[in-house]
């Protein structure tokens, strides 16, 4: 029965529904203003579980703002003592429902879609938050052509326990990560999760397909898919590359976040609307680009060009089809098929060519010295590859040129090292400098090993004993003027893993102290609740934030003693 108001909230009618509640169209008692109410269903109401995924979505929601997401604007408790929380209505449909009627999307608005979403990401990365669930369903459209994300309700926050038991598996199968599939999950199993959805806009299937959860959980892990190209082959080369790249089984061999996803994307358009316009206009080439920075303004005009040369190469072969269909078939003419063959050949050795020599921008080959090493020791980082362009051509070439005790020498190899470290905390993979093997190098290459072992530690589930690696580690760091951004990269992770190993054990002395507090009420403690206690009291003994749990514990213990 759909109930007539929900606190402030004015029921009109039911827009959806699901197995965790109802989503109803509403309009506020005293403003007007129109929102989503979504409720937990009453049957669900009683389920710690279910109770405890809606307040993350409520959790999540609040701490996003996003034009690309979904905005929270009131949460509460109904009058049958139901959750609920309204947000933003998104007059549009769902992305599913879009592709469920097209087939597929053009890859221009597949391009636009995957924009918006990026971002969103990035919102939401930025906030602490991974989605875990991302999948077409989740995504609506606006008729103005706006993708907001949605359904954050299995959504993973820093400092915030997990929805289910080690190993459990929470999000829509068929665009989970292989780590998520395994019961792991980060900020690029979202990445990976994107790329899927992208797949499906492209081609109108997600990449896996199977007969049960488990055989698509294992394709994910271990099978190879059809390369989009293959449903649609006038795909972009690099928009393909970018599919593949997400949808890679390792996390390491996805881009590094979201803002590079962006980035990419961004080229894409702006290299396709540039060559669009000079498909009418030569002279129209330099209006298209006029929103492009300075920096990536050479590199999509040589995309241009080599997009035109790709454009000649197919029009001239399919011109040649053409005329050669007239004739009785192409096949039939050897001589077309071997000058086809090497034109190809040659084709494919000169953009080889263009992309060796383009490869380097030319405000790095021409900075000097003096400008790398300023540009490093004052700029923040940032996620381009910027600094590593520099360390690579501007400061490895002189410090090879440079005398090995002098001062030039080792304010190069300082600002080297510092380099090295922004690139290992982007990556976390190793990076050994071939130009020098230094004492120096190898002291951070040890600290870089020495966080990797913390983050290993943390990933098999020993929080307490990776938190103890990386304390010890920031000691031994200490706050050295060429280690900072190592130093600054342990503070911050060591107080988000102290907040989460400090709530993991709030948690457990909380439930354990209120099923103990439960049973003596009852009657007496059990021999198991007695154990318990006595355990709890012995792992937790005076740790900092937990001292009034552990005194409920030993009075509870008291009349056992």
């Amino acid at each position: 029965m759909q109930p007539e108001q929900i606190g402030p909230w004015k029921i009109d009618r039911r827009i959806g529904a699901g197995g965790m509640g109802s989503v109803y169209l509403a309009s506020h008692q005293q403003t007007g203003e129109v929102a989503a109410v979504k409720v937990l269903s009453e049957a669900n109401s009683g389920n710690e579980a279910s109770r405890e995924r809606f307040t993350r979505e409520i959790e999540a929601l609040r701490q996003l703002s996003s034009p690309w997401i979904v905005q929270l604007l009131d949460s509460g408790i109904s009058a049958a003592g139901v959750p609920f929380f309204a947000m933003e209505f998104v007059d549009g449909k769902p992305l599913s429902e879009l592709i469920l009627e097209r087939k597929r999307l053009p890859w221009q608005q597949a391009v636009t879609y995957s924009i918006h979403l990026a971002t969103a990401l990035k919102a939401a990365h930025d906030s602490g938050i991974i989605h875990r669930d991302l999948k077409p369903g989740n995504m609506m459209v606006t008729p103005d052509g706006l993708l907001k994300l949605a359904d954050f309700g299995v959504a993973s926050l820093f400092a915030a326990s997990p929805l289910t038991r080690p190993g459990g598996v929470l999000g829509t199968v068929d665009y989970m990560s292989p780590e998520q599939a395994a019961g792991r999950c980060n900020a690029r199993s979202d990445l990976y999760s994107m790329g899927a959805v992208m797949y499906a806009m492209l081609t109108g299937r997600p990449p896996f397909s199977g007969r049960t959860t488990a055989d698509i959980m294992h394709k994910h892990q271990f099978a190879s898919f059809d390369k989009p190209s293959r449903f649609v082959p006038e795909i972009p080369i690099r928009l393909e590359e970018l599919v593949c790249e997400l949808l890679s089984k390792k996390p390491a061999d996805r881009p590094a976040n979201a803002l590079t996803v962006i980035r990419i994307l961004e080229r894409i358009r702006r290299l396709d609307e540039a060559t669009t316009s000079d498909a009418e206009g030569s002279g129209k080439l330099a209006d298209a680009t006029l929103n492009i920075t300075g920096h990536d303004h050479a590199a999509v005009e040589q995309d241009v060009i080599d997009r035109r040369a790709a454009v000649a190469v197919r029009d001239l072969m399919r011109a040649e089809l053409e005329k050669n269909q007239r004739r009785g078939g192409l096949l039939d003419n050897t001589y077309v098929l071997i000058a086809l063959l090497i034109l190809i050949v040659i084709f494919a050795v000169q953009m080889g060519r263009r992309g060796s020599n383009s490869a380097v921008r030319p405000e790095i080959t021409t900075a000097t010295l003096p400008e790398a090493l300023q540009r490093i020791s004052a700029d923040p980082p940032t996620p381009d590859r910027s600094w590593l362009r520099l360390r690579d051509h501007v400061l490895l070439p002189a410090l090879e040129r440079s005398s090995p005790n002098s001062e030039q020498s080792a304010q190069i190899m300082a600002a080297v090292r510092r380099v090295n470290d922004f690139e290992f905390l982007q990556s976390l993979t190793a990076m050994t400098p071939q130009q020098d093997q230094s004492t120096e190098y190898s002291v951070h290459e040890e600290y870089q090993r020495l966080i990797r072992a913390a983050l290993r530690m943390r990933e098999i589930g020993d929080t307490k004993a990776a938190l103890e690696q990386l304390q010890r580690v920031r000691s031994l760091v200490g706050r050295q003027a060429d280690a900072r951004i190592l130093a600054d990269y342990l503070e911050s992770t060591i107080e988000v893993w102290e907040s989460d190993h400090q709530r993991g054990a709030v948690m457990v002395l909380e439930q354990l102290v209120r099923q103990a507090e439960q049973q003596q009420q009852a009657g007496e403690l059990s021999p198991e609740m007695l154990d318990a206690l006595h355990a709890a009291r012995k792992i937790y003994t005076d740790r900092a934030g937990l001292l009034e749990l552990l005194d409920r514990i030993r009075s509870l213990l008291k009349p056992a003693d």
